[in-house]
């Protein structure tokens, strides 16, 4: 068990085997994305749009396989993405923070089912402009990051066609905990609401592979929020 904790904390620090039956393989990514924000402004309807695109966003992609059982796996996902900002509707832009993200599932193998579902946690730091404030107070445009837990479910679908592996996930995740580094000055309301995202890859060689995904948020909170990104990048197993 402490070997476990260790494995989802510190996942490069322990090695792909295990003595106590588990096999630990681990992959790093690298990822370009396209994000468009889109906020209305409750108190008067007005819609701002806005992007966030990262040409850097790097992470490290692992599970946990038991040996002596094929009923069950733990995988984990991790991400940091540097972000620059496009024009918005206030033509300003600001470069946002880095984001980051981190999900833990529980996927179980059904026999004579043909997707394997799973069940976690998703965590998101991202960031918004103070939009509501800038365009009904003519406040500074600056951002506010936003950090929300969600509980997912999902199901998954690895096949092989010929020499090629092939990986499908769908998951829809509901937030259960939001906090902002800033609140609104004219809401106290943090987002909340849900996700989902549509994930895609296949191998090009023994260890390389090519991934790509599409996620949405639709969320509530100072404003409404709709978030829609698209990325597409490369994966390596390391072991």
């Amino acid at each position: 068990m402490k070997k476990l904790f260790l494995f989802l904390l510190f996942p490069c620090l322990l090695s792909a085997k295990s003595n106590e039956g588990y096999d630990f393989p681990l992959s790093i990514l690298y990822t370009i994305s396209k994000s468009n924000f889109k906020e209305v402004i409750k108190q008067n309807g007005t819609t701002l749009n806005s992007s966030q695109n990262s040409l850097l966003t790097l992470g490290l992609s692992g599970a946990i396989h038991p040996r002596n059982s094929s009923l069950y796996f733990y995988s984990w996902n991790f991400y940091y993405a540097q972000l620059t900002s496009g024009e918005t509707t206030l033509n300003q832009k600001l470069n946002p923070p880095p984001e980051w993200g981190l999900n833990i599932h529980y996927n179980r193998n059904i026999e004579n089912w043909y997707v394997s579902p799973f069940a976690g946690i998703d965590v998101e730091n991202f960031s918004t402009y103070n939009s509501d404030e800038a365009v009904l107070t003519n406040s500074p445009l600056e951002f506010r990051q936003h950090n929300i837990s969600y509980a997912t479910i999902g199901a998954s679908k690895a096949f092989r066609v010929d020499q090629v592996n092939f990986f499908a996930k769908i998951g829809l995740s509901y937030s259960v905990y939001s906090s902002s580094s800033k609140k609104s000055a004219l809401s106290d309301k943090d987002f909340s609401g849900f996700k989902y995202i549509f994930h895609f890859d296949f191998s090009l060689t023994e260890k390389a592979s090519l991934h790509m995904f599409y996620k949405k948020h639709i969320m509530d909170g100072s404003t409404e929020l709709k978030i829609s990104r698209f990325g597409v990048g490369l994966g390596y197993e390391l072991f």
